[in-house]
């Protein structure tokens, strides 16, 4: 009897239809599905004698088609159930705005992972006034025959302009300084290669211009010479001003975060979930925790390939120095006008702010272009 059920019921028109639900179908096609299946469900109860299974009053000799009436209401339900799980998963992601894969317990070990074997230690010697040394800081190798990015201020007191780099795997070989660029604190070091040929592991520059406040990040690096260490933490901005920092005559802009960026940090990478580069570890807030900033890629990738061409970087230049400037408002006082000078409503007011030149150089461009002061 069981399988003459289960013959009966998979050879129905109907039940076929609702078996043949696709994954991607629509949320109607979905609704309509659970609704057959009730309808289903409560046309098995009337099966049987004319009477409902779940009678007491049921005669014994039926056995048979009880049996045959439990398999199709098992099969109705689960039918149903499959339609309401679709459903739900459907409008789950309606409700997601990004579908990004779930995160596993490996999710930031495979991210570093991908990038650790072209994260270097540097070390060089430093010649100070009285006492010589050695600086130290971090890099990452960006071509196979040996570029390694790190911050100028590592490697800008070189005293023979060559550095001691240790790779992932504890190999030391020498390297020279191939170029400088202080305005940028990015510097390039070229590795001595062992033998003709030799290649090396590279990371993979992503783009920080795409970088969202709130997105996770790792910083690699030696802090305080402890190689092949990692920080976890957030983007706190993703365009921090120089002048936020107190910086004078510095335009820069910072990627700040709260991974741990330490003494021999610098130079190192700091990379989001997909093992890419979005900028160089370079400073942190002193006496604070959870300040940090890094060099966004984007930015640094325009010094590295002027750098890499040119051993140096052309900026644009104007030769004009800038300032803004309040001046007091003039009121009229028997007759005469003068300046009753600035209040503090004047500086909270932009509406009377001007911008003065206070410097022309001299057989610059804006001194041709008959700027004064």
């Amino acid at each position: 009897m069981l399988k003459c059920g289960l013959m009966r019921l998979f050879s129905s028109r109907r039940i076929y239809k609702l078996t043949a639900l696709k994954p991607e179908a629509s949320l109607r096609e979905s609704i309509t599905a659970s609704a057959a299946a009730h309808v289903f469900l409560k046309r098995c109860h009337q099966m049987g004698s004319g009477r409902p299974v779940y009678d007491s009053s049921h005669q014994k000799g039926n056995d048979g088609s009880v049996c045959e009436v439990y398999v199709l209401m098992l099969v109705a339900s689960m039918m149903m159930s499959c339609a309401y799980c679709e459903d739900d998963n459907r409008i789950g992601s309606d409700k997601t705005r990004n579908n990004y894969p779930p995160l596993s317990r490996y999710f930031v070990v495979d991210a570093i992972d991908s990038v650790a074997p072209a994260v270097v230690n540097i070390i060089c010697s430093v010649e100070g006034y009285l006492v010589s040394g050695v600086s130290s800081g971090s890099g990452f190798i960006i071509t196979e025959d040996g570029f390694v990015v790190t911050n100028a201020h590592v490697v800008a007191s070189s005293r023979d302009g060559k550095v001691l780099v240790t790779t992932m795997n504890g190999k030391k070989r020498t390297g020279a300084i191939h170029s400088i660029d202080t305005a940028s604190d990015i510097a390039l070091v070229k590795l001595d290669s062992n033998f003709d040929g030799e290649r090396f592991p590279t990371a993979s520059l992503g783009a920080s211009g795409s970088v969202r406040t709130g997105e996770f990040v790792i910083a690699l690096g030696s802090p305080l010479q402890l190689q092949n260490s990692a920080s976890f933490g957030i983007v706190s901005a993703t365009a921090r001003h120089a002048s936020e920092l107190g910086l004078a005559n510095n335009r820069s802009e910072y990627i700040q975060t709260d991974s741990a960026i330490n003494v021999g940090n610098s130079g190192g990478p700091l990379i989001n979930l997909n093992g890419e580069v979005i900028g160089i570890n370079t400073m942190k807030v002193r006496g604070t925790d959870g300040i940090s900033f890094a060099i966004p890629i984007d930015t640094a990738a325009q010094v590295i390939r002027q750098l890499m061409l040119n051993r140096k970087v052309v900026r644009p230049y104007v030769g004009l120095k800038l300032a803004n400037y309040i001046s007091g408002r003039k009121e009229k006082r028997h007759g005469s006008t003068r300046s009753r000078g600035i209040t503090p409503s004047d500086l909270l007011n932009t509406q009377d702010a001007q911008v003065i030149v206070i410097k022309v150089e001299k057989n610059s461009p804006a001194e041709i272009g008959g700027f004064q002061r």
